[in-house]
């Protein structure tokens, strides 16, 4: 077992590898890590390195290595099962002082009778001063009764990218790059649904999900009928996508899905599944996990996203569906190409931000139309953004990836009066939401509290103006909410 902050970890410093094109890594567990019972806390979650270049790790402990004066962005997931029901969080940290960075993502099973949970979305932009070793690291608090696993079938993995900015291709297209490559700019593709994908009883498996309404593109082809696209060989990519699902009855709890990237010409998927189980109480609903892959292709050819074989339903024999009003969307970004891009981290407009308080709305002011305001930031180069009232800057004609996730409870700790809440982003001045919504459903144990449903919206606007994140119109509270800044609850600003 391997314990952040251990003089045992001590390492003597690795000479720093220079690499070309995208500087990244990409990890996943591939069998369960078994923790015995009170030992969870400050506990390293190792991960099997899938594909790195310029990332150095040190074998089967979990620590990576991460140089000074570049800015990295890592995102994380972790996978839970075990024999009683417990929340437990996760962090990134500094492997030899214990310093958590940033906030830490939590995770919540959604009932009594799963002891399962399916994870709890991290992400994490920052600039270590120096060369340090990092890690993943199970937060000091979490308590189990018994021997517990994280997961290696699904929903745990680590993806770490250096930022870089300025734009990947030539103005005149890659010369290997994808055939209908654009005239300048990233290459990115943007989808979600404009209805739901109705999947019958028993046939969820194997099913592939295709998001039939294309939101923006520049570069990456894909057919919104079957759900099919193209990746390029030599090039690095990041796959980001989201399920919201639903069912056609309140009272059916045994209901998960667990979908991937698939490979139509290995015919085998590519990376990690992550999963979404849906809840005792809201069981017609799930908010699902965040599939994110970074994968650089041997050779062209042809991907989607696919259920696994595993994924399950009882529904009385009725359909479920995909929807199309929150949390569905497929995002995919070239991270590098033939070229090298040759510039630092200096070059990216970015801005990290979380919740330092927690910030109350009271149940007679409502929650609908909120607006969500991230009170702290941790680091901004190059964005306008106002930490009182939630406002940000958002340039004509440039690329931005917004990612956001809120963490909430009822004020109080009254249970049973949480509700299904749902935010977005929005224009100021046009009121329009842009994207997808992200809508988390509350698990049936604890209802006190709930995370998860994360946004994540590729953007750019034809005009400079305001930009916010708020919640649903539709969302509506019992009693005092809280969006929590005790955990999985932020937003990252980033140009593509």
């Amino acid at each position: 077992m391997t314990t952040c902050g251990t003089s045992e970890e001590i390492l003597p410093p690795p000479e720093v590898c220079v690499a070309g094109d995208v500087v990244y890594l990409a990890a996943e567990r591939l069998v369960d890590q078994t923790i015995t019972s009170g030992t969870w806390a400050n506990v390293v979650i190792v991960m099997d390195v899938r594909e790195s270049n310029g990332i150095i790790h040190v074998k089967n402990s979990g620590v990576y290595v991460l140089e000074g004066g570049k800015t990295y962005r890592v995102t994380a997931q972790v996978g839970w099962r075990g024999t009683t029901v417990q929340n437990y969080s996760f962090h990134l940290a500094n492997s030899v002082s214990g310093e958590q960075i940033g906030q830490s993502a939590i995770v919540m099973p959604p009932d009594y009778a799963s002891h399962q949970a399916p994870a709890g979305f991290l992400d994490v932009i920052f600039t270590p001063e120096e060369l340090g070793y990092y890690c993943l690291r199970v937060s000091s608090d979490a308590k189990f009764d018994s021997s517990s696993v994280i997961r290696g079938d699904v929903g745990t993995y680590l993806n770490i990218v250096e930022l870089v900015g300025g734009n990947p291709w030539p103005s005149s297209g890659p010369s290997s790059g994808p055939s209908s490559g654009p005239s300048s700019g990233p290459l990115y593709l943007s989808a979600g649904r404009s209805f739901d994908q109705t999947i019958s009883s028993g046939t969820w498996r194997n099913r592939v999900i295709y998001m039939n309404s294309v939101l923006e593109k520049n570069g990456i082809e894909y057919n919104p009928y079957n759900g099919v696209f193209m990746l390029d060989g030599g090039v690095t990519y990041r796959i980001t996508a989201q399920l919201g699902w639903k069912g056609s009855s309140e009272y059916y709890d045994a209901t998960y899905y667990a979908f991937g990237l698939f490979n139509f010409r290995t015919a085998k998927y590519v990376g990690p599944m992550v999963e979404a189980l849906s809840t005792a109480l809201n069981s017609k609903h799930a908010s699902g996990c965040v599939l994110d892959v970074i994968h650089t292709p041997v050779e062209n050819g042809s991907y989607c996203l696919r259920m696994s074989p595993s994924s399950y339903q009882d529904d009385a024999g009725t359909s479920s569906s995909i929807r199309a009003d929150v949390s569905t969307f497929m995002n995919i970004v070239a991270l590098s190409g033939s070229v090298l891009r040759g510039i630092n981290s200096a070059g990216v407009e970015y801005l990290t931000a979380e919740r330092s308080t927690s910030q109350i709305i009271p149940r007679l002011d409502r929650w609908a139309n909120k607006t969500v305001v991230m009170d702290k930031i941790r680091r901004n180069n190059g964005m306008i953004y106002d930490p009182v009232d939630g406002m940000f800057i958002l340039s004509a004609g440039k690329t931005y990836r917004i990612t956001a996730q809120l963490s909430w409870y009822v004020y109080g700790g009254i249970p049973g009066n949480l509700r299904r809440h749902a935010f977005g982003l929005f224009d100021y001045s046009t009121g329009e939401q842009i994207g997808p919504m992200a809508e988390t459903v509350p698990p049936a144990h604890h209802l006190t509290d709930a995370s998860g449903g994360v946004l994540d919206v590729i953007f750019t606007p034809k005009k400079t103006g305001y930009h916010f994140l708020r919640v649903a119109s539709y969302t509506t509270a019992t009693y005092d909410n809280v969006i929590s800044a005790h955990g999985g609850t932020f937003m990252n600003i980033v140009t593509i």
